[in-house]
């Protein structure tokens, strides 16, 4: 049987029972695991199929390996699941099966928006509007990537779901909110707070400004550059 919907999860260096138990709860699904940590021995440790990237290509490569993997195999919807959530079989057939009756386009329960002055992002956003929707569990159709494309891999990780939002959105594509039961284990590679965490955000946002902001916006992120050094010396970074 052709399954429709597929589920991506990646990981790196993964904690493999958190793995197998999330695997099982999407049991009734097509599921595909992809292992970004570098020189796996890529021995199979969950009954579906692993891709090995064999390096540490980032959330973006490591999801656009994901969904090709998906795509080639038949996928008209792909779901990104980040691998520190939690949630049970019930609610992800439960969100599948709403995702069937609703237009081709970008689909998921976090939501957040874009600040109108300097275009950072704002995150989580539990009501009202919204300009994105978070990749830890982002539904995308075939038809999206095919007029959009995948993840700008530059981003590396941060800025690269809001960024697809936006581009689907020009492209006009709906993004639709599907609430979801489910928990983050909050397990990051990549610490809230350290260097690194702080480093991506704030080169990406400008990146994101680059490339996608409007001309003013632009403008207002070139002239307070200087600040934006002195805000990050004054957080010790």
């Amino acid at each position: 049987m052709k399954h429709s919907v597929w589920f991506v999860v990646l990981t790196y260096y993964p904690d493999k029972e958190r793995i197998r138990s999330l695997v099982r709860n999407l049991v009734d699904h097509q599921v595909v695991v992809v292992d970004n940590t570098p020189d796996s021995p890529r021995k199979k440790y969950v009954s579906t199929d692993i891709v090995f990237t064999s390096e540490n290509l980032g959330y973006t490569g490591g999801m656009n390996r994901g969904m090709e993997f998906c795509f080639r195999r038949g996928a008209e919807w792909v779901i990104l699941v980040n691998d520190d959530l939690n949630l049970s079989s019930g609610s992800a057939s439960q969100f599948v099966a709403k995702l069937k009756k609703i237009p081709h386009g970008v689909a998921g329960p976090f939501r957040g928006r874009l600040d109108p002055g300097r275009w950072t992002s704002v995150y989580p956003v539990n009501s009202g509007t919204f300009d994105y929707l978070s990749g830890s569990f982002m539904a995308i159709h075939k038809n999206v990537i095919k007029r959009v494309g995948y993840f700008w891999e530059p981003y590396f990780i941060y800025y690269e779901d809001v960024e697809l939002c936006q581009r689907a959105k020009r492209a006009g594509f709906p993004l639709v909110y599907i609430p979801l039961k489910a928990t983050h284990v909050d397990t990051t590679t990549i610490q809230r707070g350290s260097l690194a965490h702080e480093y991506y955000l704030a080169r990406n946002h400008l990146l994101f400004v680059e490339r996608n902001a409007p001309a003013m916006v632009k403008v207002h992120e070139f002239l307070r550059l200087l600040k934006t050094f002195y805000e990050h010396r004054d957080r010790g970074n």
